[in-house]
C-alpha cells in the first residue's frame, strides 16, 4: 500500500469517525434539549406549586395574626374582669372594716360572723364565674390551638416538600450541565475535524450518500468524483438520473467555516457578525453555481442545480439572516436543499422510477402477451391440418370397409360356414364421427 493510499484511508477512517461522533453528538444534544425542556417544564410546575404554598403560608400567617390578635384581646378582658373582681373583693373589705369598727362595740364576734359569710359568698360566687369564664376561654382558645398547630405542621410540610423539589430539581439542573458541556466538547472536536476541507467534503459527500440510501436511490444516482463536465473543469458531486433520460446535478460544496466560527464565538455581537458572514457565503455559492450553467453543459440535465447543504442548522442560520435566499436561488436556477427536502426531491424520483419500470412491465407483457397469440394462431392452423387429415383418413377407412364388405366378405363367410368355424366373422362398421373445426375469431 502506497503513502496515498494510506492517507486516503486516514481520510475515509477520520470521516468515518467526524460522522460518528456528529450523530452521537446531535442525539446527545437531543436527548439534553429534551431533558432540560422537562426540567423546564418540572421548575415551572414547581414554581407554581410554590407560589401556591406562598400563598397558603401568607393566609395561614394572615390567620395566625387575627386568631393570635383575638386571643390577646380576650387574655385582656380576661385580666381586666380579674382585676374587677380584685377591685370588688378590696372594696368589699374596705366596707367591711368600716362596718366591723363602727359595730365593734355593739358586737364584734357576730358581726366578724356575717362578714366571714358575706365575704366567703362573694368569693364563692366569684371563683365560680372565674371557672366558667376560664372554661369559655379554653373552649373559645381550643380551636384556635387547634388551628395554630394544624398551620405549624402544614407550613414544615410544605417547607419539606419545598426542600424536596428544590434538590431535585439541583439534580436535574446538574445532570443537564454536565450533558451541555459534553455536548460542548464533542461539537468542540467535531468543529475542528470539519475545518480541514478534506475532512469538510468527505462529511458532505457521506451525508449525501446517506440521504440516497435513505431515499432508495442508489442504483439511479452517480456520485461525480469521476463525473465531469464536457469540456469543463466544473465538477459536480452527484447526478440523479431521471426516468425520462433527464439528469439533475447535485452540489454539495457548501461554504461552512463562518458558520463553524459562530459556533466558538464567546460574544452574541461577534456570533451575529459570523452567522451574517455564513449567509453571505451561501448567496454567493448561490450565483457561483448559476455562472457555471450545468444545463447547458449536460444536454439532458434539467434547468436547475441543487445546492445540499448538508445539515438543517446551516440552512435555516442562512436563511434567518437572509430570508430572499430561496428567491435569489430560483432567479440563479438553483435548488437550496437540506437532507430532508433532498429526501422529498430523490423520493419523488424513485416513485417516478418505479412508474417508469411498471410501465415497462406493462410493455413487456403486452409484447409476449402478442407473441403468444401469434404462437396459437400458427399452432390452430396445423391442428386444423391434422382435423383435415383425421377426416381424409376416415373417408379412406370407410371406403375400404365399404369395398371389403362388399366383396370379400360374403365369400369369407361362406368359407367359414363350410369349414364349421365356431368363430363368426363380425361385420364390420364404418366410422360416422367427424372431427370439429376451430371457429375463426370474428373481430369488429
Amino acid at each position: 500500500m502506497g503513502p496515498t493510499e494510506i492517507i486516503i484511508a486516514s481520510l475515509f477512517a477520520a470521516a468515518a469517525a467526524a460522522a460518528v461522533k456528529l450523530f452521537l453528538c446531535l442525539s446527545a444534544r437531543k436527548a439534553a434539549e429534551q431533558k432540560l425542556a422537562e426540567a423546564q417544564e418540572s421548575l415551572s410546575s414547581l414554581e407554581g406549586e410554590l407560589e401556591s404554598l406562598r400563598n397558603e403560608n401568607f393566609e395561614l400567617k394572615t390567620e395566625k395574626t387575627s386568631l393570635k390578635t383575638q386571643l390577646e384581646e380576650r387574655a385582656n378582658a380576661h385580666k381586666r374582669e380579674v382585676e374587677q373582681l380584685k377591685e370588688m373583693k378590696k372594696q368589699l373589705e374596705d366596707s367591711f372594716k368600716s362596718i366591723s369598727s363602727e359595730a365593734l362595740s355593739k358586737n364584734s364576734e357576730e358581726f366578724l360572723k356575717l362578714a366571714k359569710e358575706s365575704l366567703t359568698k362573694h368569693h364563692a360566687e366569684a371563683k365560680s364565674e372565674l371557672e366558667k369564664k376560664r372554661d369559655k376561654f379554653d373552649e373559645l382558645v381550643k380551636p384556635i390551638k387547634e388551628s395554630l398547630g394544624n398551620m405549624d405542621k402544614k407550613l414544615a410540610e410544605s417547607d419539606k416538600a419545598r426542600y424536596s423539589s428544590f434538590k431535585v430539581l439541583g439534580e436535574q439542573i446538574n445532570a443537564l450541565k454536565q450533558s451541555e458541556a459534553d455536548i460542548k466538547r464533542e461539537t468542540a472536536k467535531l468543529v475542528t475535524a470539519l475545518r480541514r476541507p478534506a475532512v469538510r467534503g468527505r462529511w458532505g459527500e457521506i451525508q449525501l450518500r446517506n440521504v440516497v440510501e435513505i431515499a432508495g436511490m442508489s442504483r439511479f444516482c452517480d456520485f461525480s468524483e469521476q463525473t465531469t463536465a464536457e469540456g469543463s473543469r466544473d465538477r459536480p458531486d452527484m447526478i440523479v438520473n431521471l426516468p425520462n433520460g433527464k439528469k439533475i446535478v447535485v452540489d454539495s460544496k457548501a461554504p461552512l467555516e463562518a458558520y463553524l466560527d459562530s459556533l466558538e464565538a464567546e460574544q452574541e455581537s461577534e456570533k451575529e457578525k459570523q452567522l451574517d458572514r455564513h449567509a453571505g457565503h451561501i448567496a454567493d455559492q448561490i450565483d457561483k453555481l448559476g455562472s457555471k450553467q450545468y444545463g447547458k453543459q449536460f444536454e439532458q440535465s434539467p434547468e436547475f442545480v441543487v445546492l445540499f447543504l448538508p445539515g438543517e442548522m446551516f440552512f435555516s442560520a442562512a436563511l434567518e439572516k437572509k430570508p430572499d435566499l430561496i428567491e435569489r436561488g430560483i432567479k440563479k436556477q438553483v435548488v437550496l436543499a437540506t437532507p430532508t427536502t433532498l429526501i422529498a426531491l430523490l423520493k419523488a424520483v424513485a416513485y417516478g422510477w418505479k412508474q417508469q419500470e411498471v410501465a415497462e412491465q406493462a410493455r413487456k407483457i403486452h409484447d409476449e402477451a402478442l407473441e403468444l397469440c401469434k404462437r396459437l394462431s400458427t399452432f390452430s392452423e396445423h391442428l386444423g391440418d391434422i382435423g383435415k387429415n383425421i377426416d381424409k383418413t376416415v373417408q379412406s377407412y370407410n371406403s375400404s370397409v365399404s369395398s371389403l364388405e362388399a366383396r370379400l366378405m360374403p365369400q369369407a363367410r361362406k368359407i367359414n360356414q363350410m369349414v364349421q368355424n365356431d368363430k363368426d366373422i363380425k361385420q364390420l362398421s364404418e366410422v360416422e364421427k367427424r372431427t370439429r373445426t376451430l371457429k375463426e375469431n370474428q373481430q369488429d
